[in-house]
């Protein structure tokens, strides 16, 4: 299980707050924080479930526009290629959040109606100033 969260100032750099979290999670291995300007991410993997591989999870971006924090299970990979117009030799080319990132690339904050599975994710849509959570 993870826990994803995220500091945004509109006016100014979040740096001083991404500092703040990082010293009062100093001691946590699990923690991977993203922070660009006025933007951060912070993912930290808890480690409450059985089975649990540890290890520090790597933000996704797709282009410097769009960065994407959380865990996505995604059914039917090869349908959404599909419906994305995305042309590969094989779906399992695609990280799961990738696929998360090519459906917010083509479709927008309406990428969910289009994804099947278990996923928990935010993305930092820096072409447009936007945060987009589901």
């Amino acid at each position: 299980m993870i826990s994803i969260s995220g500091v945004w100032n509109k006016d100014e750099s979040c740096a001083e707050q991404i500092k703040d979290i990082q010293t009062r999670l100093a001691d946590d291995s699990e923690l991977s924080i993203w922070q660009q300007d006025n933007i951060g991410l912070i993912q930290k993997n808890n480690l409450n479930t059985s089975g649990h591989t540890p290890g520090v999870f790597p933000f996704g971006q797709i282009s410097s526009d769009y960065t994407i924090v959380g865990r996505a299970r995604i059914d039917g990979k090869a349908e959404l290629l599909n419906k994305l117009n995305i042309t590969i030799a094989s779906a399992d080319e695609y990280s799961d959040n990738a696929l998360v990132l090519a459906a917010y690339n083509k479709r927008g904050s309406a990428c969910h109606q289009h994804l099947l599975g278990d996923f928990a994710f935010a993305i930092w849509d820096g072409k447009h100033q936007e945060l987009f959570c589901c």
